[in-house]
């Protein structure tokens, strides 16, 4: 189960053992700031990839791949 906490961690929540792992965060050893929210979030195991639509500092929908890196249409803004 994956879900959204503080608006940005994206979380992994395995229920059979109660563990979780925060997958990705902005702020956290990336470029984007921390007060920049991950919105409808959408995970793919197979790439290993987040599709998520940031706001706050940040517009744009995106693809976080697992190296950190982004694709897709984005409109960056900081300050």
């Amino acid at each position: 189960m994956y879900f959204v906490r503080q608006a940005n961690q994206f979380v992994e929540y395995t229920l059979a053992n109660q563990k979780e792992i925060v997958v990705f965060e902005t702020g956290e050893n990336h470029s984007l700031n921390v007060s920049i929210q991950l919105e409808t979030p959408a995970w793919s195991d197979s790439k290993q990839a987040l599709a998520v639509t940031l706001r706050g500092g940040a517009r744009g929908t995106f693809i976080i791949n697992k190296d950190k890196s982004l694709d897709g249409r984005q409109r960056l803004f900081y300050g």
